[in-house]
């Protein structure tokens, strides 16, 4: 559907893009994903933690779980100085990788190889928190068959396919970030002002 059509994503939704589309969706606020061509993920959870009845300040944390099916995504978590800490979990057949505040990251999946590549940020395999939790920074790149890695990260700029899905990333971090500004200027029921 068009994506002026596209509703309020609720837990269990799924989106799908076709050959020649994509589409950047904010799961939380600060949290964003760009589905690439032909990609499909879904939607696990959404929360957003929240201190009492407070209306100001009360926001605690914003938590997105997503599943990429098939395809690749360009994600994006930013970075904030004060509260809500926010958290992007994106599951695949290598498991369930964890995105910190101040990430862009890239992750292709098939059938059988998850391929993530780190712009910025640190993206973690499994919570960040356990020991046995494998790490990829910025500038390296890893591939996992189902949940078994495939040798040592690599270095990104070795390799001009992952030099480009960095950039992919990077830019996709850059237009939702200039988005998310924007937004701040629009003042509801009033438009810009």
């Amino acid at each position: 559907m068009p994506a002026a059509q596209v509703p309020l994503l609720a837990v269990g939704d799924r989106l799908r893009t076709e050959r020649d589309g994509k589409v950047m969706v904010s799961l939380v606020p600060g949290a964003r994903v760009v589905l690439s061509r032909d990609s499909e993920l879904e939607v696990e959870e959404l929360k957003i933690h929240k201190l009492g009845a407070a209306v100001s300040h009360a926001v605690r944390a914003r938590n997105a779980h997503i599943r990429l099916l098939r395809g690749s995504i360009c994600a994006s978590v930013v970075q904030r100085r004060v509260r809500p800490h926010i958290r992007l979990y994106v599951g695949t057949p290598a498991g369930t990788f964890e995105a910190s505040p101040g990430t862009t990251f890239y992750v292709r999946v098939n059938e059988t190889v998850t391929h993530v590549a780190c712009a910025g940020g640190t993206v973690s395999l499994g919570s960040g928190g356990d020991a046995d939790a494998e790490m990829l920074e910025a500038g390296y790149a890893r591939e996992w068959e189902k949940e078994k890695a495939n040798g040592l990260p690599m270095q990104v700029v070795r390799d001009p396919n992952l030099r480009e899905e960095v950039q992919n990333a990077l830019a996709a971090a850059r237009t939702s970030e200039d988005l998310e500004d924007s937004r701040r200027y629009i003042m509801p029921g009033l438009g810009q002002p």
